[in-house]
């Protein structure tokens, strides 16, 4: 009886080891890329749209009526979010913008500002640039993320008193955080 109970411990535990081994794929084939030296600006791309796409989202969602969008919060979240993209849109040009495209203008103009950068670091030196804060991003935010799955390891055991299964839970949970962190990852760099 006991070495079943603790056979039935190791499965359990190895399904819960098998979510986060999923997560540590993704995120160490990303740092990977980074540790040898491929070219990450459409990466890095592809994080600055996913930061903007989310900060229309939400004060200009396409569901809400364009006049009723919250364009001023929009302009400050928007300078807090791609710092420097205040200077080429400013709060009377998102005015004009607003429409049904404005996330993809917006991006656009995040485009526009990451090609000046470049523009005036070159092209080399830019590439050093993604690379060393990708690498620094991923690397802080993947330790966070690392001890929330500890926590949330342990708050999902409680919900079996309540009937509910705790690996689906966890299953479930963890994949909304991991969604989180690839966000905050997209944020942090983009900042």
């Amino acid at each position: 009886n006991v070495e079943s109970r603790n056979v039935d411990q190791r499965k359990n535990t190895l399904k819960y080891d098998d979510v986060m081994n999923k997560q540590r794929e993704v995120i160490y084939g990303d740092r990977r890329r980074v540790l040898m030296g491929e070219d990450c600006s459409d990466s890095v791309l592809r994080m600055v749209d996913r930061t903007v796409r989310s900060v229309a989202e939400t004060y200009a969602s396409p569901a809400i009526h364009p006049d009723d969008r919250d364009i001023d919060s929009l302009h400050t979240a928007l300078a807090e979010a791609v710092p420097g993209v205040e200077e080429r849109l400013s709060l009377e040009n998102l005015w004009e913008l607003n429409g049904p495209h404005l996330a993809d203008d917006l991006c656009d103009a995040a485009r526009e500002l990451y090609a000046s950068r470049e523009e005036v670091f070159g092209s080399e030196l830019m590439r050093e640039i993604e690379r060393s804060w990708l690498l620094r991003v991923i690397d802080t935010r993947w330790m966070q993320h690392l001890q929330e799955m500890d926590y949330l390891r342990h708050r999902v055991r409680l919900r079996a008193y309540r009937q509910m299964d705790p690996l689906l839970q966890y299953q479930q949970e963890a994949f909304a955080h991991f969604y989180a962190l690839l966000d905050h990852v997209a944020r942090d760099l983009t900042r």
